[in-house]
């Protein structure tokens, strides 16, 4: 059983649909977010990648992922997440990372997008 999605041609909405993730995450983080960015093959112009946008959140670790399970959970996200076929079409995913000197603990969470 394939694990991920197949690779499709570059699709120009990609840059949007990140737009307009980051626009619903911002104020769910709050001034605990140190940093938001669009990674990974699909915030390449041009290159052709699995269509699955990933997110990259660096905030404060005075918040944890915890704290704001409930608003992600509104927003459509959930944690874990089925990698086989069929369950990553229009997906995004959010990875939260706890900015601090030495350490840096990832939480990831999923979301199908409705784009």
């Amino acid at each position: 059983m394939r694990l991920t999605s197949s690779i499709q041609p570059y699709d120009p909405k990609w840059p949007q649909q990140y737009a307009n993730e980051e626009a619903r995450l911002r104020p769910i983080f709050g001034p605990a977010l140190v940093e938001i960015h669009h990674v990974g093959s699909t915030a390449i112009p041009e290159l052709a990648a699995k269509g699955e946008i990933d997110i990259l959140a660096v905030i404060d670790p005075t918040g944890t992922v915890e704290d704001w399970s409930r608003s992600f959970e509104m927003l459509g996200y959930r944690r874990g997440g089925d990698l086989s076929l069929g369950h990553l079409s229009s997906n995004a995913m959010l990875m939260v990372f706890a900015h601090a000197s030495s350490t840096f603990a990832a939480k990831v969470m999923r979301q199908s997008l409705e784009c």
